[in-house]
């Protein structure tokens, strides 16, 4: 028996030994390959982007964070944490043995857990490997793993990682990041009351944010404000007043701020559809995960300046016309609503679908709610179910028929994007990037590509004279005959290339097509917008700009004509540091080495002749140098497309490219009869220059290369001028100068159109003035 009994104490003196060593040493073994298999202390940082000028544009985190150094955070926000958290800080090994015996008492006396005996090595360790797991294990893990902190770093390092590391609610890491999100200030700002009241929310963020629950952060910033006083880092008199005063002040602040806010919601993004674009570069070449949470520093194209200012101007003109577009698509609305409620018709059980035309409303108005809660009561879901579709649609409908815009512009000396908005104001329910993702029909904007492709070829040049009058084309997908007219119904009889680009005279258009073949055109738009052959539409209309196509792809085609007929290839990003600072991505030198000769050099300078003819006297005239006073050398097309659904103004100066689109999302609906290009987006262009200009240097269009020849030619024929010719002195590239002389026969066939052929005279003598300013250089020292 006796000998049993010693067998039995044997057994249990060895269980409680080896359960616990054994215990001791699987929770070190977890412990040190949590170590070994963790890098270096990485946490994550937003990824920041910045304009040309380093302004900070945005940022992209999954965790609001910005870190800082421990010698640049003041000493007022050390003491307050250390008061808050951990006042044996700089004493203990990692593990304050007091501080749990001291703990253990409270919670033993009230009979609760009041206070933890958690270390700030042992929070950066919760923090950084156990989480809130709450076992035995983990307390044993994270308390070996403290200790080896403390042998691997020195106090300020853990003190420093732990600051920014910590969490304080509503999205916010780090104390460089609370402190801009609490106080709008940085960390070095701070009071004593301030910091004070920072340090009491890390231990449960959502209980002591000041901004959720007022009350209980009040209590708590009290109590550790005591203990900063206790320990001597702040004065009770001085600190007493400041408190009172500084909550009076603050309960005013809060309270209109609502309590779900986020540092989503309080950070700024200063070009939002610019940002979006950026971050899906970025995610495709790197990962979200490197993007969210590597503390990337992108610096971009942009110039928060022009954005500002392509922003102001497109969001005036998108309210201004939706002023008018309103009241003409309603009717167009009405219709859609017929249909949606003639499609009921014939279902079992539909409500009569005129009365649903008729109430409808009243439906979208004012008793939706009414109509559910009563289909409910009666036990008629179908009404409930076709009124709520009903509504459902009519909401899209209204939505899509309201004005949009999207504004772009490039440097086209490199491709740089400059500003880029993408619509109205972005938001959950407008984030669509109208300037590169939306495919639109330029219209007439398009004609720059046929006129290039004309002369670029040979086949046409500014002496090849067309006739402006009636003609009728086979239109073989619909069987019947296709007339293309100019704006106004209106024809201006025998004209020259340069007055019928600067008038936007269609027929003109479709007869350089007919010459040329839709091939060549394709062939030429496509390599300067670098677009596919496939997306264009191969057929007269396309002389017309029935291909649709984006903003960006329009300025693209734009820069190439100023930028002497080199290749423009926009871009956004021009490098990228890494989280160390080092450099991972040059964008300009990868874009400068792509650069190649797209069409010749001759080319782009007559087809910027003709088109700064548009802005000086063409259909941009009005808006550009009238009324936006934008005086400097320009150039550009107006585009207007079928039932004025497209509004389009793209041109350049020397030196900056801009693309404006305005129009509804659904092509159902219109600006409203009569309203174009010229009415509509020139202004905004017009606008956007004339504030740029103000601080951006002055360029000077490039004068003729070498392979041209200026030929005087008679306004009227396009042949070479003879004594009482209305002459005209245009470029011609070599080989192509006319032969023919002209015989005065001046017959204009315009004539026959009655007042037409007035304006075609008037045409003429801008015209001609305006070319014999670009001669003497008047032009390129406009201001």
């Amino acid at each position: 028996m006796k000998v049993k009994i010693k067998y039995i104490i044997a057994s249990l003196a060895i269980t409680l030994f080896f359960i616990p060593f054994g215990f001791f040493v699987y929770v070190y073994r977890e412990s040190y390959d949590v170590l070994k298999n963790t890098d270096s202390f990485k946490p994550y940082l937003s990824t920041k982007l910045y304009d040309i000028n380093g302004q900070l544009i945005s940022e992209l985190f999954d965790e609001n964070r910005d870190y800082i150094e421990m010698k640049n955070i003041p000493s007022v926000v050390k003491e307050a944490f250390l008061a808050a958290e951990d006042q044996n800080f700089y004493k203990h090994p990692g593990i304050d043995f007091t501080g749990i015996a001291r703990a253990l008492i409270v919670d033993l006396a009230s009979g609760n857990m009041k206070q933890g005996g958690s270390t700030i090595t042992q929070q950066l360790v919760k923090q950084l490997y156990t989480k809130r797991e709450k076992t035995l294990r983990r307390k044993a893990t994270e308390l070996l793993i403290a200790r080896e902190f403390e042998r691997r770093y020195d106090k300020d390092k853990i003190f420093e990682m732990y600051l920014n590391q910590i969490y304080f609610g509503h999205g916010v890491y780090g104390i460089d990041s609370a402190s801009r999100f609490y106080f709008d200030t940085g960390p070095e700002k701070l009071d004593i009351v301030q910091a004070t009241l920072l340090a009491a929310i890390p231990s449960a963020p959502n209980r002591y944010s000041p901004i959720l629950n007022p009350k209980q952060a009040f209590e708590r910033h009290r109590k550790i404000l005591y203990n900063a006083i206790y320990s001597g880092a702040a004065d009770k008199g001085e600190i007493t007043e400041k408190f009172n005063s500084f909550w009076a002040g603050y309960l005013e602040r809060i309270r209109e701020m609502y309590p779900t806010i986020g540092v989503r919601n309080r950070k700024s993004d200063r070009a939002p559809h610019f940002t979006e674009h950026v971050r899906r570069l970025l995610v495709a070449s790197y990962g979200e995960e490197k993007v969210y949470r590597g503390g990337l520093k992108v610096h971009t194209t942009l110039d928060l300046r022009h954005q500002e200012i392509a922003t102001e101007a497109l969001q005036e003109a998108i309210d201004r016309e939706n002023r008018f577009a309103r009241e003409n698509n309603r009717y167009r609305l009405s219709l859609a609503e017929r249909d949606i409620a003639r499609n009921t018709q014939g279902k079992k059980g539909a409500p009569d679908s005129v009365e649903i035309s008729k109430l409808s409303g009243m439906v979208r108005n004012e008793i939706i709610d009414e109509v559910s809660i009563l289909s409910m009561m009666f036990d008629t879901d179908r009404v409930s179910s076709t009124a709520e579709k009903h509504l459902e649609f009519m909401d899209t409908a209204v939505k899509s028929s309201l004005v949009e815009g999207a504004f772009v512009a490039i440097d086209p000396r490199d491709g740089k994007i400059t500003a880029m908005v993408g619509g109205s104001e972005s938001n959950y329910n407008n984030q669509l990037n109208r300037a590169v993702q939306s495919m639109r029909q330029p219209g007439s904007a398009f004609k720059a590509f046929i006129y290039g492709s004309g002369i670029e070829s040979g086949l046409i040049t500014l002496g090849t004279p067309f006739e402006d009058i009636p003609v009728f084309f086979k239109d073989a997908r619909r069987d019947k005959d296709w007339s293309p007219s100019n704006y106004g119904k209106t024809f201006f009889g025998k004209v020259l290339p340069r007055g019928a680009f600067a008038s936007s005279l269609n027929v003109v258009s479709v007869l350089i097509y007919q010459i040329l073949g839709g091939a060549r055109i394709v062939d030429f738009a496509s390599s300067l917008m670098d677009v596919p052959k496939t997306r264009f539409q191969v057929d007269p209309t396309l002389a017309l700009g029935t291909t649709e196509l984006s903003p960006l792809e329009m300025a693209r085609g734009f820069a190439v004509f100023s930028a002497n007929g080199m290749s423009v290839e926009p871009f956004s990003i021009r490098y990228i540091l890494s989280q160390g600072g080092e450099k991972i991505f040059d964008g300009e030198e990868a874009v400068l080495k792509k650069r190649r000769r797209i069409i010749s050099a001759e080319t782009a300078y007559i087809m910027g002749s003709i088109m700064r003819s548009v802005v000086d006297y063409g259909t941009g005239y009005q808006a550009i140098r009238q009324e936006a006073g934008f005086t400097l050398p320009a150039a550009g097309k107006t585009g207007t497309n079928s039932d004025f659904r497209d509004a389009w103004f793209v041109g350049f100066t020397p030196d900056l490219v801009a693309s404006v689109w305005l129009g509804c999302d659904s092509q159902k609906f219109t600006l409203r009869p009569g309203r174009t290009g010229a009415d509509a987006a020139a202004p905004v262009w017009g606008k956007f220059m004339k504030q740029v200009y103000q601080f951006r240097e002055r360029g000077q269009f490039p004068g003729p290369p070498g392979g041209l020849s200026p030929v005087s030619i008679c306004g009227k024929t396009g042949k070479l001028a003879v004594e009482g010719c209305p002459s005209l002195s245009e470029y011609f590239i070599n080989g192509t100068v006319p032969r023919e002389v002209c015989k005065s026969d001046h017959g204009d066939v315009g004539d026959i159109f009655g007042a037409a052929g007035k304006k075609r005279g008037k045409l003429v003598e801008n015209m001609t003035n305006m070319i014999k300013k670009e001669e003497s250089g008047e032009n390129n020292n406009g201001n």
